[in-house]
């Protein structure tokens, strides 16, 4: 028995110096998030595959001594590393589909002290759609064909934001 409760106390005494050293318990830092920018939704406009987020800031403080103005600053999206950090109330252009952005916050743009991630779904524009009469499709070898968005709908679209879904008569889908 006495070799687990050592085991424990040394496992206890390992986390309580893993937290010191990784920072978790680090003092210092002046800026810490205190609520995450909220997950968002934006429309493109008119055919366009891009749609315009405005970033907005998280909530955050200086748990110090609350002297520091603490900003948000969008630094990557999609994983994808941004040449200079965007801050808040300012611009950002995303694709159209699902965006996860990370953020950072701190005093400027150079030192950012605390991070996480929210979600930004850019919509194609709600212009309606019209889709072309009559569509044949050749068939190639070994009877098959791609049949992609541009070929269904007649005039001009963000085509990346649309699935063409074929079914058989009985509404399952094949392809």
């Amino acid at each position: 028995m006495k070799p687990i409760n050592f085991k424990w106390r040394c496992a206890a005494i390992m986390w309580i110096s893993l937290m010191l050293v990784t920072g978790i318990a680090d003092l210092s830092a002046q800026c810490q998030i205190d609520t995450a920018p909220p997950d968002a939704e934006v429309s493109a406009v008119g055919q366009a595959c891009t749609a315009t987020y405005t970033v907005i800031a998280a909530t955050s403080s200086d748990p110090t001594d609350g002297s520091v103005m603490c900003n948000t600053y969008v630094t990557a999206v999609n994983g994808v590393a941004l040449a200079s950090p965007v801050p808040n109330g300012a611009d950002l252009t995303l694709d159209v589909g699902m965006n996860i952005l990370d953020y950072s916050v701190g005093p400027n743009s150079t030192t950012l002290e605390d991070s996480g991630i929210f979600t930004v779904m850019a919509l194609p524009a709600d212009n309606g759609i019209a889709c072309n009469d009559g569509i044949q499709v050749s068939m190639g070898e070994g009877c098959q064909a791609i049949v992609t968005p541009d070929m269904v709908l007649e005039g001009s679209y963000c085509f990346t934001a649309y699935t063409v879904a074929v079914e058989d008569e009985d509404g399952v889908v094949i392809m």
